[in-house]
Formats: C-alpha cells, sequence, structure tokens
C-alpha cells in the first residue's frame, strides 16, 4: 500500500480541485479502469488486483491509498517500484481528455446513485459538515464535476504524486519466494486442499483470508487479521 498526503476540505477550500483529484485518483487507481489496473494487471500480468481510495472529509491533510495485490511470485517491493514508474509516466505524459471525461462520468454515476435516498444524503451532508467543510447541493456537485478540465486534473496528480509517500506491506510467514508454499508454510496456516465437488476449501484457526488460484490450486494470497 502506497499513501500519499493530498488537499483535503480543511486545507483546500476550492471544491473543484478536491474534485479534481478525485478524479485523478480514479484515472490512476480506479480498480479495472485505471492507468496502474491497465499496465500490471492486464499488458505486465505483475498483479492481481489494484485499488485506489481518496480520503477528503478530514480536519487534516487528506490522504490518497493505492492498494496493490501482487501475482504470487512477485515481491511487494519490485511491484510498488513498477507502480511508482507508472504514475511517473502519466505525470510527464499528463492525462488524457478521454481518461478526464471516461472518469469524469464515472464520479457523476456514483455520486448520483450513491446519494439515491433520504439516509444516503444525509449522510453525505453530515460527513461533510462533521469535517467543518460547508457541502454542496447535489446538482452544484455534478456542475463542478462537469466543470474540471485536463488541466485540472494534470494539476492535482502532479501535486499529489510527486510528493514522498508512505509504503506499507501486509506480509505473512516468510517463504522461498517460489511460485509454491513449502509444506511447513501451508501447514501453520493451516489450509486445506480443495476437495472434489468445492471451489474453495479453507480452515483457519483465526481470523485470516485466502484466496485460492482455481487454475493450478495454489494460494494467491494469505493476509493475517
Amino acid at each position: 500500500m502506497m499513501l500519499y498526503k493530498a488537499p483535503s476540505v480543511s486545507t483546500e477550500s476550492d471544491n473543484k480541485v478536491l474534485l479534481a483529484a478525485h478524479i485523478a485518483v480514479d484515472i490512476v487507481a480506479g480498480d479495472a479502469f485505471g492507468v496502474l489496473y491497465n499496465e500490471l494487471v492486464k499488458n505486465r500480468s505483475l498483479a492481481t488486483s489494484v485499488f485506489g481510495e481518496y480520503s477528503e472529509l478530514v480536519g487534516s491533510d487528506g490522504v490518497v491509498s493505492v492498494e496493490l495485490l501482487p501475482k504470487l511470485g512477485v515481491s511487494p517491493e519490485d511491484i510498488n517500484r513498477e507502480a511508482k514508474e507508472v504514475i511517473a509516466d502519466l505525470m510527464e505524459q499528463g492525462v488524457t481528455e478521454e481518461l478526464v471525461n471516461s472518469a469524469k462520468y464515472r464520479s457523476m454515476a456514483h455520486f448520483t446513485y450513491g446519494l439515491d435516498g433520504v439516509a444516503s444524503m444525509a449522510r453525505f451532508y453530515a460527513d461533510t459538515l462533521a469535517a467543518g467543510a460547508e457541502p454542496l447541493a447535489p446538482e452544484d456537485v455534478l456542475g463542478a464535476i462537469k466543470s474540471v478540465t485536463v488541466e485540472d486534473v494534470n494539476s492535482v496528480l502532479r501535486r499529489i504524486f510527486s510528493e514522498a509517500s508512505v509504503t506499507a506491506y501486509l506480509t505473512g510467514d516468510e517463504h522461498d519466494g517460489d511460485d509454491e508454499y513449502d509444506e511447513e508454510m501451508l501447514g501453520s496456516q493451516d489450509i486445506s486442499q480443495p476437495e472434489e465437488g468445492f471451489d474453495i476449501a479453507t480452515e483457519f484457526p483465526r481470523e485470516d483470508e485466502a484466496m485460492w488460484s482455481p487454475d493450478d490450486e495454489s494460494i494467491v494470497s494469505v493476509t493475517e487479521a
């Protein structure tokens, strides 16, 4: 996981900058639509998933988090280095109008469906007010998203990702880095082999998470709670 300092409602008074930051993060790490997913998952086959999140409703600096799940055999250090190279190339070349328009459409759709109901709207206003900011009316938010330009996104993209980042790795028991975990590793995690007729069969002594690769029956990841 890589963490970057970003503008928030407490440090940035221009709502357009905050919305441009949302669009920039979506372009970089927006699940299957982001540049990192396209490069690291589809093109280079180094990762299995990419997730990005931007938290701006806080009383201090905002935070952008980028989570990467490397494929088995790819080290966290390698995947983070590759990700930073992709982001650096994007900052140098700049985002395209096509990427910005696509991200703006997703942002408007997400905002519209996210406020579908009185309870959702109440949470939206409550979260904004709790952070000490003045909430915009929903129609004003949509108008502000539409007004975001390519230049706005490139500016905030470089503002966020040019800064130093904090990197954290979630690791389990040590292993030799080969594609197959050794028997001692498997025994320590107490994970059973899938039986005939079942897609996944796992037994954990505690709240761990695991994911099987159905093709070769190897463990893709184990994350300790």
